[in-house]
């Protein structure tokens, strides 16, 4: 990744990443110029077109439920966010036209994208370390495992036959260490992956109202023992018997993730709107006195206000 790259923009430190947005930007100035010669020929429909290519390619991986496809996906929507509002201020697209590009813009929900996404990977790092501990028929196991049975049949084919084929690496093993590590230390490092999934990832989104909650400061002590002390992004002060399996299965997510998604996500909203606005100019021939007359304004995702508008 370049140097002087920052978290400021929506991006996300990480190679692959970086190497896609870049990609995209190249791909988006392109769309963009083919866009503004068909709106410049009066083509509305040829110049949806483009655009919905740029769109798409954006959002090719906005089901997926990987974490690094979401990333990549919140990234390029980021980056999509320059050409699209340069466009949409054009004179010359047809009311028709803009109003499937609205709908188009509003189907992207970075937010509960991501937060699906870490749930999902949070049942699979339960998933995989329930099958670490070789007594399967002690209480606590079967507490545990009969809690998250249901969830875990949400987990995608391919990753519940991953963790079948580890299970079966591990019966097959010959080291004697893994296969007499004690249950208690899983149970250990379950307690930490819960806290820490639920309190540093899930929690800092409410679904139920679409709002960013600033994550608790104290969330990461919460994981550690009474000897421990916090170092960045790991969970505990090192490599520990009651860590060391929670800090392979966890991302490394710093703090500000959550607010760049509700950054990039407000634009896309207000991107959405400005078709909104743009189809009643070319319709009256004059943009709205107010908002009101519009439908399914998003709020803010972290005050819960309405977003500000002057004729």
């Amino acid at each position: 990744m370049h140097a002087d790259a920052t978290f400021e923009d929506g991006t996300f430190p990480i190679p692959q990443i970086a190497d896609v947005t870049k990609d995209l930007s190249t791909f988006g100035q392109l769309m963009k110029a083919r866009s503004m010669v068909h709106l410049n020929k009066g083509d509305s429909a040829s110049a949806l077109r483009e655009l919905n290519i740029l769109i798409g390619f954006g959002r090719m991986m906005e089901e997926s439920p990987l974490i690094i496809d979401q990333f990549i996906t919140a990234a390029t929507a980021s980056r999509s966010t320059e050409s699209l509002e340069f466009l949409i201020c054009h004179s010359s697209w047809e009311p028709a036209d803009l109003l499937q590009l609205h709908q188009h813009l509003q189907s992207l929900d970075l937010l509960d994208s991501m937060w699906r996404s870490f749930y999902l990977e949070k049942l699979f790092s339960f998933h995989w370390l329930l099958h670490f501990p070789h007594n399967k028929h002690d209480d606590m196991w079967k507490k545990i495992s009969h809690a998250i049975e249901p969830a875990i049949n949400q987990l995608p084919r391919s990753w519940r036959r991953s963790v079948d084929q580890f299970e079966t690496m591990l019966d097959r093993t010959s080291n004697e260490t893994i296969k007499q590590m004690p249950a208690g230390w899983v149970y250990q490092n379950l307690r930490r992956v819960h806290a820490y999934w639920d309190r540093h990832l899930l929690s800092p989104y409410d679904t139920t109202r679409k709002r960013v909650i600033p994550p608790l400061p104290a969330a990461r002590s919460d994981m550690l023992g009474p000897n421990e002390v916090s170092t960045g992004n790991s969970v505990g002060g090192g490599l520990r018997p009651y860590n060391f399996l929670a800090q392979i299965v966890l991302p490394q997510v710093d703090h500000g993730l959550w607010k760049r998604l509700a950054t990039t996500q407000t634009r896309w909203d207000l991107l959405a709107i400005m078709c909104k606005l743009q189809e009643h100019k070319a319709i009256h021939g004059e943009y709205p006195k107010s908002l009101e007359i519009l439908t399914d304004i998003p709020h803010d995702y972290v005050t819960g206000r309405p977003p500000h508008y002057k004729h």
